[in-house]
């Protein structure tokens, strides 16, 4: 049961980044790659929380937006995908997490014995 629990809160964290950085315009950028790595690595993880998998599967769909354009179109995102009420508030704050946190969570969603790349 407490697996289940730290692997909900590395769902949580996971999530919380991504929606903190866009695409941005200005080109390549080290947290625009490490994004967009971290978004393909999830493509075909299956999230254990229902709520994080709708984040996720919208974060997907809007993956080239700049940070801006994603804070405007996820909640319209997520009303039609029949969330309208998720909460996004703690997904948007800001946060010191990097990339070696990062990876600390994605360790716990991909052990280094499944084959995956972190």
């Amino acid at each position: 049961m407490a697996e289940e629990g730290a692997i909900a809160d590395a769902e949580r964290g996971i999530l919380q980044w991504l929606c903190r950085f866009g695409a941005d315009s200005a080109g390549p950028s080290p947290t625009k790659n490490l994004r967009l790595e971290t978004i393909a690595c999830l493509r075909s993880y299956r999230f254990q929380i229902i709520a994080h998998q709708v984040l996720f599967d919208c974060i997907w769909e809007l993956r080239v937006l700049p940070i801006e354009a994603l804070r405007r179109e996820l909640p319209v995102r997520l009303v039609r995908a029949g969330f309208p009420d998720f909460d996004l508030r703690p997904y948007f704050e800001p946060t010191e997490m990097g990339a070696a946190e990062l990876a600390v969570l994605l360790r716990r969603l991909f052990p280094p014995n499944d084959g995956r790349p972190v």
